[in-house]
């Protein structure tokens, strides 16, 4: 099972991709996090790529994006399945990443959509801080103050990062319903996509999730 996962900041993506790879043996690929590696590196692509992350201006190509992931996808065993997070994020990067599946032997088996409203992923990311030392995300359930300044589980100062400032992420959403909602609208038309409302906690939401995956037909054991 070859998977894609795809939803608006705050819908809780890396939980439920990880969640995913533990409950069907999958392995999780983080195209943003296999950007930001490539930008680290002393070579032509990862300068280029460090140009594009500095400027907010530009956008990172799709031929950089094929990149990290066919040199990720070929590191996996074909016998096991893949997670996709992050991945198409407009319409034109649709062919881009069939191309990068169908170059390493894999089938794209469904695009898993987690829904949640701008409201509700607003009050979610308001509450998201991170410890600067160790940069160990955590949620606060009560005001910042109560814990001081500092990660009680890490001992690091905690802030919050600028794009998890609210109007930016009015900005990234706004750009999500206009840039990554047709996706979906894609998907849907080939009916490759199994939607799941995550304004729920966490185990409600992938409990949800594997029920309908395990119906459709998508899964391979």
């Amino acid at each position: 099972m070859n998977l894609c996962i795809l939803g608006p900041q705050g819908s809780g993506k890396g939980t439920q991709a990880r969640l995913l790879c533990e409950n069907y043996g999958l392995m999780h690929v983080d195209v943003g996090a296999l950007l930001r590696e490539l930008s680290l590196e002393d070579s032509s692509r990862g300068r280029e790529l460090s140009v594009a992350i500095n400027s907010r201006n530009m956008l990172v190509s799709d031929d950089l994006v094929s990149y990290v992931l066919e040199r990720k996808f070929s590191s996996v065993d074909s016998s096991q399945g893949i997670i996709l997070d992050g991945a198409p994020r407009r319409v034109g990067q649709i062919p881009v990443i069939e191309e990068v599946f169908s170059l390493c032997g894999r089938n794209l088996s469904a695009v898993v959509s987690l829904l949640l409203s701008d409201d509700i992923a607003i009050e979610r990311i308001s509450r998201r801080y991170v410890c600067v030392d160790k940069d160990h995300q955590i949620l606060l359930s009560g005001p910042l103050s109560e814990i001081e300044g500092l990660c009680m589980t890490k001992g690091g100062k905690v802030t919050r990062r600028e794009d998890d400032e609210p109007e930016s992420v009015r900005r990234r959403l706004a750009t999500f319903a206009r840039e990554t909602v047709p996706v979906l609208e894609e998907y849907r038309r080939r009916n490759l996509l199994v939607e799941v409302d995550a304004d729920a906690s966490v185990d409600e939401v992938s409990a949800r999730l594997f029920t309908l995956l395990d119906k459709s037909g998508f899964c391979v054991t």
